[in-house]
């Protein structure tokens, strides 16, 4: 549904909503809500709403900040639950709170959740079913062309507020619950929400472009099971802490940090679990402040695509572990895209991460992938490369490993194996190549990846003959460092975009 879908079906239930929050403005609330008289409040959608109610809940705007509250006693509306929340979310609302042209909404700067007191003397919280905890400040989603009302919200406080989960799980979902608060900088009472129900947190804070810091350290997410773009484009984040409770059931881990550019802390990433895992798209693309990763406890054994996961990631020097991840399953095909969601196999894994210096990738089992594009491009201070288990399937049609070397100017030290063929637009530098611990024969990078045979020339193990078209399994050094050139025998050099998921 779009936006102007929304509208219409806003408008047509505008008569129906309108009467119910006349009729509830006639209830009389607790002297310590301190509401408005309510024969002068605006009870009705107009645009100049500034108080109504939403199911046991009511609303007001106040200083430019909108407060929810809970209905307790003779003040809950018939047929309602005290303090519970009746949002659905941004595709189906009719609540007030919500309404796309209230221009006093659109001004508010801060959203507070309170809790009452009840006769009985119990405390009485907002709460909001599991299933409405998705969109709950979002609005328009489907093209993105208003991701929310709240554009100028700075600050919220969840401290009244509750989470009901729902008996079914696959309603559990926080999914965009923030997504597009573009000016939040403080998110009050997050760890004081109960999450452990919840299933689907996927694009939960995406472009918070403004939050510096989300601790989601005391929160239970042991039952979700998509995380993709979870903080995507939080482009002021930067330290993050996960929860410690995680369970094993997440199967998407697609760009869950996309374009997080001042992110230099992820605590707690030891604890993710990925043995469940099938994708690992773009997951830290364009962390540009990240300097070390340690990704030596995941379990990457059903990991199908790991296209773009660590690309642009410029100044990422060390990213431990990453020898002995498992990627055997590692299979995605299709067609090479600039749409970061359509990276495939081992596409832009490494590109633009300019500070890499080394990386040994010896044991990585590359039997059923078919996408190596741009792999190690723009890896500019990437001078030793181990890939002596890589198969590229030579003399296939359906492989490509166009650019897979491109502007990787200081690579001096390239370990190949007996199954590598080198794409003839590879973009390997040029220069004068030679075995590691020989003087000759001395190739050129045209004769490493000349026409050696119907499908391009490729590194040959059974090759016995030291020709100059036919190289055997080992290390490949740089001959002469005076006769060497930057760029490739491929496409030259370049630098990777950032795409937007």
């Amino acid at each position: 549904m779009n936006r102007t879908h929304y509208s219409l079906l806003q408008k047509a239930g505008l008569a129906v909503v309108a009467s119910s929050f006349i009729a509830a403005s006639a209830l009389v609330l607790p002297p310590t809500a301190a509401w408005a008289d309510p024969d002068t409040a605006s009870t009705s959608q107009s645009q100049e709403a500034t108080s109504g109610t939403d199911g046991g809940v009511a609303w007001k705007i106040e200083n430019n900040e909108l407060i929810l509250t809970p209905l307790v006693d003779d003040a809950v509306p018939s047929g309602k639950q005290a303090g519970v929340m009746e949002a659905v979310g941004a595709f189906d609302t009719t609540q007030s709170w919500k309404d796309e042209n209230n221009t006093k909404l659109k001004s508010c700067t801060k959203i507070t959740f309170n809790t009452a007191q009840n006769k009985a003397g119990d405390t009485v919280y907002c709460t909001l079913p599991a299933k409405s905890a998705k969109y709950l400040f979002s609005c328009f989603s489907f093209d993105d062309s208003n991701l929310t009302i709240f554009t100028n919200v700075s600050e919220i406080d969840l401290s009244g507020l509750k989470i009901q989960a729902s008996d079914t799980a696959d309603d559990n979902s926080c999914v965009r619950m923030f997504c597009g608060l573009e000016n939040l900088t403080t998110l009050k009472g997050l760890d004081t929400l109960d999450l452990s129900r919840v299933v689907d947190t996927s694009l939960m804070f995406r472009k918070c472009t403004k939050l510096t810091s989300i601790d989601l350290s005391n929160l239970d997410l042991s039952r979700v099971t998509d995380m993709q773009k979870m903080f995507s484009q939080c482009e002021s984040l930067e330290e993050i802490k996960l929860p410690t409770k995680l369970g094993n059931a997440v199967t998407t881990y697609d760009a869950m940090f996309y374009a997080c550019k001042k992110l230099n802390s992820i605590t707690g990433l030891e604890k993710l679990n990925t043995s469940n895992a099938k994708d690992l798209n773009c997951m830290f693309q364009h962390c540009e402040n990240l300097t070390s990763l340690d990704v030596s406890n995941f379990d990457t054994s059903k990991v199908e695509n790991m296209g773009g996961m660590f690309e642009g990631c410029t100044k990422l020097t060390n990213i431990k572990g990453i020898e002995n991840f498992n990627t055997e399953q590692v299979h995605a095909t299709g067609t090479s895209s600039a749409n970061v969601d359509d990276r495939a196999g081992f596409e832009y894994m490494f590109a633009g991460c300019g500070s890499l210096t080394e990386l040994n990738l010896s044991t990585w089992n590359t039997a059923k992938v078919q996408r190596f594009t741009s792999m190690f491009e723009n890896c500019t201070s990437l001078s030793k490369l181990n890939i002596s288990g890589f198969t590229t399937k030579a003399g296939t049609t359906n492989t490509t490993a166009k650019d897979m070397f491109k502007t990787c100017t200081s690579l001096s030290e390239l370990t190949l194996g007996t199954n590598f063929s080198f794409d003839s637009a590879c973009g390997l530098r040029d220069a004068q190549w030679k075995k590691q611990g020989t003087d000759k024969p001395v190739w050129s990078t045209k004769d490493l990846i000349g026409n050696n045979d119907a499908h391009a020339a490729y590194y040959n193990a059974a090759a016995t003959s030291d020709s100059d078209t036919v190289v055997s399994p080992g290390t490949l050094v740089i001959a002469d460092t005076q006769q060497q050139t930057p760029g490739g025998s491929g496409t030259g050099g370049g630098t990777t975009t950032p795409s937007t998921p």
